[in-house]
């Protein structure tokens, strides 16, 4: 989902930088200095934190304040504060943003909050300047509207005489924690009559520890959520309640504004050391709450609702791989997307998980890389004290703990990220696409021949660099989508979209920007043939609307094929045969027939008509929520039509769970829906409507571990009617899962391999630093198939399976594959031909392919000799089955049973049939294959006999026993 791709790089503080710097004294009065006079700045960078739009972020040190723009990435603007108001005050400990990035809050060692205004100015920070000569320079990606100078300005200093904690910036309050008493106080931007709302802990009764206050705080808007780490080492998930009853104000008992759970030491008195909470982080996209600890195990918390609920999902854990001690959590960063937690430790740097368990990047994993860590300049592998990702989830900014002044701190990482983080679509799922911060990059290994597709070393991606003209003014790129048939790609930055044809390497902007900045994407991209459909926000009237555009005109709104209003913004769109459908924020799903106009036939002109609105109000509680949708009727490959529709089966995505949600008509007509978890802790899904044999219509799901596939889904009306009422509970059973070592991004079904990718660090003594990149691995899936068929009776339903695949030079390996996989699993629970015992089905299966000779023989030599005669008594004797390569005429495989015999026979006899062998050999002139014989000849009599006789009894002329002998005669 998330891999680093190139190298860190560092970012520093220059001592002789020409920005705008203040001083504060101790009076919080601004003095103003010349940037090229050398200041006493600490150059220990304690923390670092963004704002929530991502343009800017702060680093403090112990007595400064520096202000950074994210595009370009540079230092804007500092404050250094003097000695008096160090002393006065304290010194800087902590900081945090006011959430519309107007404010910057810095916490100090004296219980005080330095509260500084950020001021921004028409004017550019730095200019380029090329003297009299005009001259036109590159921008990079986001750079077009170059560096925007942004001040920070002493405004005021809050003392916190209870002694603070932490605290954390909402959109209404300032949230600080204090330490005694233990107490949470609410501290309003603006003035208000009822002033700050303050709670003593101990008041609160889902707090279990009286004495404990709160260490570490975070919050989450979109699920209106906090969590608090308490000095105990337990974990909380609370909620803010500032409108109390009429009668809780009446009564003499202080109102208490707050509610939660305790999530993480639930009902322990005393919490071992390395279970103690150290972090806590929120994931709204799959409602994830992630708690840190001492021991540097990360534990994941499911909260079924925003009020309660909240249980153990799973835990990440890399010490066991490693055998290092990472020391404590020291920083939690999700992706704004909720794919992927990255997650920093004291002593040993970072790494990368998918939200449901996968790791993807360690600093740690890589025996190689933690041998060189000693001499590595990149120094986050020694420890991180702060993380966030930036705009796009492309770069992960990384603070080192500094053990010295000249240590460097900021590093930068950048990372690809697969396609559908950005848009859950059904072909982003299935194929190999990634984005980079200014590039895309696009599998074409399933273009290539079979061994090339499962190299490797292939070259398989294709870069696709984005266009500097809409990238420098609209980065980042939010949404990136792929036609099904992988010839166009389309992409959605800030404003506007543009759009790529992949087989004639053109890129389409528009070419009146005006018009690009008047929308933004939201909601998704999908193509249809040449038609490319966009769910947009129009920002000149705050409207929203489908666009549909044609590939083969230029982008522009005279050329704009339709401009479809919707009542609300659309949260996703997907396509089903004819119809589009959008789901939008107001919990309805609003169903468009895609037709051709009469007057347009044959210019492939598609025009949207509303067919119907659904509304699923009562079924999914929060529609911003779902990740994808999808949508199957009984009879397949038919044209959608408002009736049936109203039949149609429903997937969605929810919080990791896919859903089913199943019609069913009432007595009055009306279509209702129920509700059913097909699986649980699923990233992403797609559907193979065209597949092979029983995987068309298969439906295949990635849980980050796995790959589960349900296959031949609602085919007919028979299956499509098995999946309602008692049967549907059953389905998570009758899924197969094919577990994998590698992260999966696409599946070849007319190659029978699964694509995926994988970390790799590159070290090399010449450099001291690392280079990541990733690797491609591929997965043969066709034996999981057979055997799941085989199981459960369908052999012929296998056979013509099996034949789809018969072509493909890596066929006779997979059934290698499966007759190993299967003899083992039931060698070691001794079924034999028994009820149940599926070896003999395999058997039976091999013997409709030229192959089954090699594959069994290849099995056996792959496979202990103790299993040698549980294998045999199944398919045969080996003496018969080497007569039956003999009577053939397959002497390579006759030859590799010569082994499997010497083995177990007397080795009179497997002379005998080696001369047997030999002679054959020699009428059909394969003169290698000889060769090997005579070698085997040499290797099982030392004294040469065996070979003289051997020789003589075929009666070789003089030439050939020479071509035959001779590597023999060399070698003794």
């Amino acid at each position: 989902m998330y891999w680093t791709s190139g190298i860190a790089k560092v970012l520093t503080v220059s001592k002789t930088n020409s920005l705008r710097v203040e001083s504060v004294d101790e009076k919080g009065t601004v003095v103003n200095e010349e940037g090229e006079e050398k200041i006493g700045v600490s150059p220990v960078i304690l923390h670092m934190r963004r704002n929530k739009s991502g343009n800017l972020f702060i680093t403090l040190t112990k007595d400064s304040i520096q202000l950074w723009s994210f595009r370009p990435t540079a230092l804007i603007s500092q404050i250094t504060r003097t000695a008096k108001s160090i002393g006065e005050y304290g010194a800087n400990e902590n900081v945090f943003w006011k959430p519309d990035g107007t404010l910057v809050i810095v916490q100090t060692t004296q219980n005080c909050l330095l509260t500084y205004s950020v001021l921004p100015f028409d004017d550019k920070s730095f200019k380029y300047q090329f003297g009299k000569n005009p001259h036109h320079y590159a921008t990079g990606a986001g750079e077009g509207h170059g560096i925007k100078t942004f001040l920070l300005k002493f405004r005021m200093t809050i003392r916190i005489d209870a002694g603070m904690e932490t605290g954390v910036g909402t959109e209404d309050y300032l949230v600080v924690t204090t330490k005694n008493p233990p107490a949470i106080q609410c501290i309003p931007w603006q003035a208000e009559p009822r002033g700050t709302k303050t709670n003593i802990l101990g008041r609160l009764d889902f707090v279990e520890s009286r004495g404990a206050s709160i260490l570490h705080i975070c919050y989450d808007h979109k699920m209106d959520l906090y969590g608090w780490i308490t000095t105990d080492g337990k974990a909380y998930a609370a909620q803010f309640v500032e409108d109390r009853s009429s009668q809780e104000e009446k009564s003499k008992a202080p109102p208490i504004y707050w509610s939660g759970f305790c999530i993480h030491g639930v009902g322990e008195s005393r919490i071992p050391t390395e279970m103690k909470a150290t972090r806590i982080s929120i994931n709204a996209k799959f409602s994830l709450i992630a708690v840190g600890t001492e021991g540097g195990v990360v534990y994941l918390y499911y909260a079924k609702n925003y009020i309660g609920g909240i249980y153990f999902s799973h835990k990440l854990t890399i010490g066991e791989k490693t055998r290092v001690s990472t020391g404590a959590v020291t920083s939690l960063a999700w992706t704004s997307d909720g794919y992927a937690l990255a997650v920093g430790w004291r002593n040993e740097g970072l790494a990368l998980w998918s939200v449901y368990g996968r790791l993807l990047m360690s600093t740690l994993q890589d025996e190689e890389l933690q041998s060189f860590q000693t001499s590595c300049q990149d120094a986050f592998v020694h420890g991180v004290n702060d993380m966030f990702w930036s705009s796009g989830n492309c770069e992960l900014f990384v603070l080192h703990q500094a053990t010295t002044s000249t240590e460097e701190q900021l590093y930068t990482i950048p990372f690809a990220r697969s396609a559908v983080t950005g848009f859950h679509s059904s072909d982003n799922a299935k194929r190999g696409f990634l984005q980079m911060d200014d590039r895309l990059l696009l599998y074409r290994g399933g273009d290539q021949e079979d061994l090339s597709a499962i190299n490797p070393d292939a070259i398989v991606w294709q870069h696709i660099q984005i266009p500097i003209m809409y990238i420098s003014d609209n980065w980042p790129i939010k949404y990136a989508s792929i036609s099904s048939d992988g010839r166009y790609i389309a992409i959605a930055g800030r404003r506007g979209l543009a759009h790529y044809n992949v087989f004639s390497g053109r890129w389409k902007l528009f070419g009146n920007q005006q018009q690009e900045k008047e929308f933004k994407v939201r909601g998704g991209l999908l193509w249809f043939r040449q038609i490319l459909f966009a769910a947009c926000e129009n920002m000149r009237t705050h409207t929203y609307e489908i666009r549909s555009y044609s590939r083969e005109t230029n982008l522009d709104n005279i050329h704009m094929i339709q401009c479809v209003r919707v009542p609300s913004n659309v949260l996703y769109l997907t396509i089903v045969e004819n119809a589009l459908l959008a789901y939008c924020d107001d919990n309805l799903m609003y169903h468009y027939l895609m037709v051709t106009p009469p007057n347009e036939a044959g210019k492939g002109i598609i025009m949207l008509e509303l067919a119907q609105q659904i509304s699923f109000m009562g079924v999914i509680h929060a529609a911003a929520r779902v990740r994808s949708i999808s949508w199957f009727q009984p009879k397949a490959q038919t044209a959608f039509t408002p009736e049936s529709m109203q039949a149609a089966t429903i997937i969605f995505l929810i919080d990791g769970k896919l859903v089913l949600l199943t019609p069913q008509k009432s007595d009055a007509g009306e279509v209702q829906y129920d509700l059913h978890v097909l699986a649980d802790r699923i990233e992403f899904y797609w559907m193979a409507n065209r597949g092979i044999g029983s995987l068309k219509n298969s439906l295949w799901a990635c849980d980050g571990k796995s790959v589960n596939i349900w296959m031949d889904v609602w085919s007919d009306d028979e299956i499509a009617s098995s999946w309602h009422d008692e049967a549907i509970s059953a389905a998570p059973k009758e899924a197969l899962s094919i577990k994998l070592g590698f992260y999966p991004l696409s599946v070849l079904l007319d190659k029978g391999i699964i694509v995926g990718a994988e970390q790799q660090v590159s070290v090399r003594s010449s450099l001291d630093f690392a280079v990541f990149k990733f690797a491609t691995n591929t997965h043969l899936f066709l034996q999981y198939i057979i055997r799941y068929m085989l199981t459960r009776g369908l052999d012929e339903e296998a056979v013509a399976f099996a034949r789809s695949y018969e072509q493909l030079v890596y066929f006779g390996h997979a059934l290698e594959v499966l007759l190993h996989h299967v003899l083992e699993d039931e060698a070691e629970l001794s079924v034999g031909t028994g009820h149940g015992a599926v070896l003999p089905r395999v058997v039976k299966f091999l013997s409709h392919f030229p192959q089954a000779l090699d594959a069994i023989v290849g099995c056996a030599r792959k496979t202990e000799v103790a299993l040698w005669d549980y294998l045999f008594s199944i398919v045969g004797s080996p003496k018969d089955l080497f007569e039956k390569c003999m009577s053939t005429g397959l002497l390579k495989t006759a030859t590799s049973y010569l082994l499997v015999l010497h083995t177990l026979e007397p080795s009179a006899d497997s002379s005998q049939d080696t001369i047997r062998l030999l002679s054959k050999a020699m009428e059909v002139e394969d003169y290698e294959l000889c060769k090997e014989l005579v070698r085997f000849l040499s290797s099982i009599d030392g004294s040469g006999q065996t070979l003289s006789e051997a020789l003589v009894s075929i009666q070789l002329s003089s030439e050939n026993a020479k071509l035959v002998a001779s590597p023999v005669q060399s070698n003794v």
